[in-house]
């Protein structure tokens, strides 16, 4: 009975994580700091998908990005199919990546964020006609600045809770 409360524990743990990281995403900032904000849900699920593999795969990254769709308010599967393939290149090299140097774990988290970034402005460019380049790469290189102390605070409380998977 306490292994079943153990695995609740460690899923609240996790979709308190994502409920910060969704809260921090509909933070309200001002005009220019919106081209700085980091990528906080994909940072959080890169983490995840990491961690346990087997638990964020692409339907778990389905979910996520229709609740980020349903949060930026914009068509239902646009953030989604991003968080999708996201997920791909993560699950594909995650053995990889997991043993990377740091400079090296940096710079696939910026290639990954900017992957994200560049097929959702091509998209909104498409669809609401203008395109914001710059933004992508401002704001992949903050995630990438601000993801090892993500990394570093998920890390110490992944392992204070023993979380390894469901």
């Amino acid at each position: 009975m306490s292994n079943n409360w153990g695995k609740v524990a460690k899923f609240c743990f996790v979709l308190i994580t994502f409920l910060l990281a969704y809260m921090l995403v509909i933070l309200p900032l001002p005009v220019w700091a919106i081209w700085f904000r980091p990528q906080w849900v994909i940072l959080v699920f890169i983490f995840w998908a990491m961690i346990m593999p087997a638990n964020f795969g692409i339907v778990t990254a389905w979910f996520i990005g229709i609740l980020l769709d349903l949060l930026y308010s914009c068509p239902l599967g646009e953030n989604a199919l991003f968080l999708v393939l996201v997920a791909y290149v993560i699950s594909k090299f995650h053995p990889r990546i997991y043993f990377f140097s740091f400079w090296e774990m940096l710079l696939s988290i910026f290639i990954t964020v900017v992957l994200y970034q560049v097929l959702e402005f091509t998209i909104r460019g498409f669809s609401h006609g203008y395109l914001e380049f710059f933004m992508c790469f401002s704001r992949a290189f903050i995630s990438a600045v601000v993801w090892p102390w993500i990394a570093f605070v998920l890390k110490g409380y992944q392992e204070k809770f023993g979380i390894k998977g469901y």
